[in-house]
């Protein structure tokens, strides 16, 4: 297995077919992303590892047990120690992500902030 040092910035995910991977258990996007990934590359590595729990799972990852599928949202500035590494698979999958609000409770500023931005983005 290589090491974090070994390992590129950038590469296919065929490229890392034979390493070992820790995943979140199902429910978690992270998972349908995984199975979507392999199903798209016809590469299927090996799962070590499925927990729900973010911090076991880069535990596992730290102690050099495999690699794993996240999202920079699931990450702290003290995962620092974490190779990063970018896919450059053209087909990756993509997934919704909705915002939900009740009815009859107004906006915050911060809220109608975020809501501005996506409404921009949509307009490009």
């Amino acid at each position: 297995m290589t090491t974090k040092y070994d390992m590129p910035d950038e590469c296919y995910f065929e490229d890392v077919a034979s390493e070992d991977f820790i995943l979140f258990n199902e429910g978690f996007i992270h998972s349908r992303v995984f199975k979507e990934l392999t199903y798209n590359t016809e590469v299927f590595p090996h799962m070590l590892y499925q927990t729900s729990n973010v911090e076991a799972l880069k535990s596992v990852v730290r102690e050099g047990l495999g690699m794993t599928l996240i999202t920079t949202l699931a990450l702290r500035e003290t995962d620092h120690d974490m190779h990063y590494i970018n896919l450059l698979n053209k087909n990756l999958p993509t997934f919704n992500i909705y915002l939900l609000t009740r009815e009859n409770v107004p906006l915050n500023d911060s809220q109608q902030a975020i809501l501005q931005i996506i409404n921009n983005y949509i307009s490009k």
